[in-house]
């Protein structure tokens, strides 16, 4: 059986499959990528909802059960597809630094994972790219950065804080977004034509 190139697997924050996500996947789509997007959560949540979202996800789901579903997606991705490439936001990127060590996932993108400190044993077995806001509410970024020192992990922060690549967000900072799309691009390798990644 013939597989496709290349597929993103595209993992959500607390808020569930919202405009962010769409925006995300159409971008990726665009890029030439088959996107996945599994649901994590069972609802979508407003930005306004944020600690009900945050705690429903804690309480109801947590990071265990949420990659143990998103490792299935992508071993399930992988007989379809030659190169699985993982992207994830917030809640989504410590679920993505998860499932780093798969050898199914060929790339990973963590964007504002700030629970990725908690997960410090994980070893990826491919180029892994986080990115942070310098302002992150939760711990310091710039601190955390210095520290890691794990092969195949890339640590950088740009201006903002934490939603910074979210277009949705008040928090979304646009020259960071911009910047988060070059390095997100260059991550992955992608090129001027569909289907050469």
């Amino acid at each position: 059986m013939r597989k496709w190139k290349a597929v993103v697997v595209l993992l959500h924050e607390i808020y569930g499959l919202n405009d962010h996500m769409k925006h995300y996947e159409k971008w990726l789509r665009q890029q030439g990528f088959e996107v996945v997007i599994p649901s994590l959560i069972p609802s979508v949540f407003s930005y306004k909802e944020e600690e009900v979202a945050y705690e429903s996800f804690m309480n109801e789901i947590g990071f265990q059960s949420a990659s143990k579903h998103a490792r299935e997606v992508i071993e399930e991705c992988s007989r379809t597809f030659e190169r699985v490439y993982v992207v994830g936001f917030s809640i989504g990127a410590t679920i993505a630094w998860m499932c780093s060590p798969m050898p199914e996932v060929k790339r990973t993108v963590c964007f504002y994972g700030s629970r990725i400190r908690d997960y410090g044993e994980i070893r990826p077995q491919s180029p892994t790219l986080l990115l942070y806001g310098e302002s992150e509410p939760s711990f310091p970024v710039e601190e955390f950065i210095r520290h890691i020192k794990i092969e195949h992990v890339t640590a950088l922060s740009v201006a903002g804080s934490h939603g910074f690549a979210d277009p949705f967000s008040k928090r979304f900072h646009k020259p960071s977004y911009e910047v988060a799309l070059s390095l997100l691009s260059d991550h992955l390798h992608i090129k001027q034509k569909a289907g050469q990644h």
